[in-house]
């Protein structure tokens, strides 16, 4: 599937490589949310394959296609809440800030029509990740209507 054509053309054709490794977050996201409510050890095995798909894809897009690494930032962001929210690990925490904090970064230094509800939504995430535990549902994020290029 995916991973394996992601892991495949890695060198080859990075920028499909980073798109399927987005897209097996994507799968996995949906495996997800099937578990997360009836099997929390596969709803963290699930929640850290969708991490690291989106974490994958947003490192690879960082210099090539900096809009899309914000879009995925903050899914990686949304995977990683929800794993700290499952396991309290103090990591998955601080990955949740860092990631949100790359969208934050790169939507405020290119403002965008139709994106300040979404800024507002993964600033507010990201307060609830610095001041208090967790209580939101983080696996629904919300619907961006821009594309990336």
């Amino acid at each position: 599937g995916y991973h394996k054509s992601a892991n495949m053309t890695v060198e080859s054709e990075p920028k499909h490589s980073a798109h399927a490794y987005g897209f097996e977050a994507d799968a996995a996201k949906a495996l997800f949310d099937i578990f997360k409510t009836k099997d929390t050890k596969l709803a963290v095995f699930w929640a850290e394959r969708r991490y690291e798909g989106y974490h994958k894809s947003a490192n690879m897009t960082v210099e090539s296609e900096p809009k899309h690494s914000a879009y995925a930032s903050s899914f990686e962001g949304n995977a990683a809440a929800e794993l700290y929210k499952l396991t309290k690990k103090e990591n998955w925490r601080k990955l949740a800030v860092d990631s949100y904090q790359r969208f934050i970064n790169y939507f405020e230094n290119h403002p965008e029509k139709g994106i300040e509800n979404v800024l507002v939504i993964i600033k507010n995430r990201f307060d609830l990740l610095t001041e208090q535990p967790i209580t939101s549902d983080f696996s629904n994020p919300p619907r961006f209507t821009g594309k990336s290029r």
